[in-house]
């Protein structure tokens, strides 16, 4: 019997390589560019979107194939486990520290925020810089669970029917943001933080893992996703479309790279598991990197309240140094807030999970 290939051995995992090495970048172009570093916040964002809709159908096409089935009830469970207790922490931490320094709390957003529907909130009123503005990210992924799950139990058994159905919805994406653009003239800041402009780029990792999933132990994949000459050509596409959005702003992002980035970074995802083994890559997988990735929840929830103060302390200092020390302070709230709140929830998931499936 033939060994496992680099990727079909990385897939088979279960716990996939690289991708915390992913969110520990995707979460650090985010800090990056708040302590007012010219990082690309925004690419930070839509690869979480990417690898959220990957890592999710992933684990859905893994349940179903192991027990013949999947429970939307331990689904939601376990969501519930993971994103509501970080988060829910933070905020009442945010509201009593506010409150606390007499401190103005814009109740409005901070419901919306509470109800994970900021994106619109901020979608129709704009963003007002507060503790609560970067939770726009955690509606839409919150609204992505809400409808992506039940669309998936619908049509796993017509797999090539969903990949069709999946495709079809990004391709509309793509004409509904072109005509809201270009016809409607919509302000910018509808099509950065609303969910339906947004969608596609879940949907972008929903299509790999719906693909790979059925074609991994392709030879001519994996000859594929080894192709050194690809990764670089990969790289340096994103790259391109990265430095254009920051020259040609916001026409560019919403017109060309919300179409552009999140298939690159899709097809990213498999050239780098399948390419861990080498040294250009070998560093996403490394032990402080994946940390990093693990605690990126918490690292996205608590910069927005950390790195202000934290940058005003080391005052004096150059950027990137009071940058790279206000990124330390951040992963050390992070990691209490891991460790205290993430961590612990994150081990009662597993044992009701095995009660909620179905008999």
């Amino acid at each position: 019997m033939n060994s496992p290939s680099a990727l079909e051995s990385g897939l088979i995992q279960k716990h996939l390589p690289i991708l915390d090495g992913l969110r520990g970048v995707a979460v650090f172009c985010v800090i990056l560019f708040h302590a007012g570093v010219p990082a690309p916040g925004g690419l930070g964002v839509l690869g979480f979107f990417v690898i959220s809709g990957f890592l999710i159908t992933w684990l859905l096409l893994r349940e179903d194939a192991e027990h013949g089935n999947i429970s939307l009830k331990s689904f939601y469970f376990r969501r519930t486990l993971r994103i509501f207790p970080a988060f829910y922490t933070y905020a009442a931490l945010l509201i009593f520290v506010s409150l606390s320094l007499g401190k103005h709390i814009l109740w409005p957003q901070a419901i919306a925020a509470l109800i994970y529907i900021n994106n619109y909130y901020q979608a129709i009123h704009g963003d007002p810089n507060t503790g609560f503005s970067h939770t726009w990210s955690l509606g839409i992924e919150e609204q992505f669970y809400l409808t992506w799950p039940a669309l998936f139990f619908v049509l796993r058994r017509k797999r090539r029917g969903l990949v069709r159905v999946v495709a079809i919805l990004i391709v509309l994406a793509w004409a509904y943001r072109a005509v809201l653009q270009f016809i409607f003239h919509v302000h910018q800041g509808w099509f950065y933080e609303a969910f339906d402009t947004r969608f596609d780029h879940l949907l972008s990792g929903c299509l790999l893992a719906l693909v790979l999933y059925d074609v991994a132990g392709d030879s001519r994949i994996e000859t594929y996703c080894r192709s050194g000459p690809l990764l670089l050509a990969l790289l340096a596409t994103l790259t391109s479309s990265v430095l254009l959005e920051f020259r040609l702003g916001s026409d560019y992002r919403d017109s060309a790279a919300f179409v552009v980035d999140p298939l690159l970074i899709a097809v990213m995802i498999p050239v780098l598991i399948a390419q861990r083994d080498r040294a250009a890559v070998r560093w996403l997988d490394t032990k402080p990197v994946r940390y990093i990735g693990r605690i990126s929840y918490s690292l996205y929830l608590y910069q927005q309240l950390v790195i202000d103060p934290a940058m005003k302390l080391f005052r004096g200092a150059p950027l990137l140094i009071r940058a790279s020390l206000a990124c330390g302070v951040v992963i050390v709230v992070a990691s209490i807030s891991y460790f205290v709140i993430e961590r612990p929830f994150q081990k009662l998931k597993n044992r009701p999970a095995s009660e909620l499936r179905h008999p």
